[in-house]
């Protein structure tokens, strides 16, 4: 870098402080305080109450920021075409921008008019949509990547891990649930599981599936002062995703894995901590599944059962931390990247290969595992899934209707004609559950703002995945910001995107391409 480019970055760097400060300030109130608050009436109006507490704070956000930038030009700090320092488009920058654009299409051209503005399920309109492109933009163009992010968001993971588990336990921590009601009447007293701060099972879910990486990543890297502290909230994860039992957050942590592990897990330092990791992992999850709850009559009880997934999971977690003294013998120099790279991708093929061949041998009679043993062969059914292959089915009808641009963004609840019924196991009564989201979060792009908006979509996606990729192995920030959204967009193939859990997306999605982009303008 030359002397003239050392100044402007200089004079840049000065300039924009103010802006990175207001960035700084709203992603730490939106890390910690943002997925604690709930709000009055626990449970009751929590997806309403956060989904407030996003748009004020995301509007003063973004007030602030045009206040900064209007003040830096009165002082004549900054000149008008200064601004295009700051604003420098990339691939990634411009599938989004497009992705927004085709979406305010859609809405234009939308049949339900000022509805698609907040939408008609779960506040995921326009309105919604140009906040994330809106999040994206400002932190990626100011915002800059803190160890102190992860820290922050472990606090909320440890703080969810402690209610999550009393909850379980039959307790009401800050009265969450309506009084009377407990964790255990999900599905006869009231239509879904809630646990933790963020609302129902598969949000809390799919909100582990964006800290977990960060720990691990954390750890694993040696990110900040006291990496080893990350073992707790990552934990503490585990924990959460032992109570829950939310498969699609355990496929995303898991497709996490798979897809980074290769990248991280090049040095015998790191290969180390990651097998410490996972060992913390495999004896929390482990200990998590062999204790059983029964709850009868408003009174539950604890047991310890400890079964042969509990079993193999203790057993394998202890097995992976004491190996930290095998490899501890090997000199660094005797483990190179590359070949370690190779070892670890064989097995992962290895043992990919071996869960598909036990799966399709295994008799079973019911479960997530037997859908798999019955897909493998052929069989499906629109059960599966929770019901998922119904939904999707449901949904792919609809999108022939409106193919490019869709019916308009969070639409869907007033296209679909069919819901799923019950009866209450507590007086009998028929209980229906209306279908507003296609519990995929690509199909849910599809039918709702169309199939230009979901090619724009994934192209940024792909960019994003070129560019970490290409910088992840020397910038740690990119390594665990990628790993972040890896898990939350693998277990959004089984979910969608809400108000609760997505804005921490956008904002690490911004963060790794601003760091990204600093990475390269610096080898420049």
């Amino acid at each position: 870098m030359n002397k003239r480019n050392m100044k402007n970055t200089d004079r840049l760097r000065k300039q924009s402080n103010a802006f990175g400060v207001v960035s700084h300030v709203y992603i730490i109130i939106m890390f910690i305080l943002f997925p604690l608050y709930v709000g009055k009436g626990g449970y009751m109006n929590i997806t309403a109450n956060k989904y407030f507490f996003f748009v004020i704070a995301t509007v003063l956000y973004f007030s602030l920021l045009l206040l900064a930038g209007i003040g830096l030009f009165a002082m004549g700090k900054i000149k008008l075409g200064g601004f295009n320092d700051y604003i420098v488009m990339t691939p990634i920058r411009w599938g989004i921008l497009a992705y927004v654009a085709l979406c305010v299409l859609s809405a234009l051209f939308s049949k339900f008019g000022i509805a698609v503005w907040q939408g008609l399920g779960r506040f995921e309109g326009l309105s919604t949509i140009l906040l994330y492109g809106g999040i994206f933009f400002a932190v990626s163009f100011f915002g800059r990547f803190s160890p102190v992010y992860i820290y922050l968001i472990g606090i909320v993971v440890i703080v969810n891990a402690v209610i999550s588990v009393l909850q379980f336990a039959g307790y009401n921590p800050f009265y969450l649930f309506p009084e009377g009601y407990t964790y255990h009447d999900a599905f006869i007293l009231y239509a879904n599981q809630f646990l933790g701060t963020l609302g129902n099972t598969n949000i809390i879910a799919a909100f582990i599936s964006i800290a977990a990486p960060l720990f691990l990543a954390g750890y694993v890297l040696d990110i900040g002062k006291n990496s080893a502290l990350l073992l707790i909230p990552w934990s503490c994860s585990i924990i959460i995703l032992g109570v829950s039992m939310v498969l699609a957050g355990i496929v995303g942590l898991v497709f996490m894995i798979l897809i980074t592990s290769p990248f991280f897990l090049n040095k015998r330092s790191r290969l180390i901590r990651g097998l410490i990791s996972f060992g913390v992992g495999g004896i929390s999850f482990g200990i998590v599944y062999s204790i059983k709850a029964t709850y009868y009559l408003g009174t539950t009880r604890l047991s310890m059962n400890m079964n042969e997934i509990s079993f193999v999971m203790i057993i394998g977690g202890i097995i992976l931390i004491c190996s930290k003294w095998l490899l501890g013998g090997i000199q660094e120099s005797k483990m190179h990247p590359m070949l370690l790279r190779k070892v670890i991708i064989y097995l992962e093929l290895a043992l990919v290969s071996s869960f598909v061949v036990f799966i399709y041998f295994l008799p079973l009679k019911s479960g997530f595992l037997y859908e798999l043993n019955q897909i493998m062969h052929g069989m499906t059914s629109d059960s599966f899934g929770t019901s998922r292959i119904r939904i999707w089915k449901e949904v792919l009808k609809l999108v022939p209707e409106h193919l490019w641009l869709g019916g308009g963004p969070d639409t869907l609840a007033g296209r679909i004609d069919f819901a799923f019924t019950r009866t209450s196991e507590l007086n009998g009564e028929l209980i229906e559950s209306a279908i507003d989201v296609a519990h995929n979060d690509y199909l849910n792009k599809l039918v709702n703002t169309g199939l230009l908006s979901l090619i724009a979509y994934l192209s940024a996606l792909f960019a994003a995945l070129v560019g970490w990729l290409k910088v992840a192995p020397s910038n740690k920030a990119v390594a665990a910001c990628g790993a972040s959204a890896t898990g939350y967009l693998s277990q959004i193939f089984f979910s969608f995107s809400i108000c609760i859990v997505s804005p921490l997306f956008w904002i690490l999605f911004g963060l790794m391409e601003s760091e990204v982009h600093h990475s390269v303008k610096e080898r420049m």
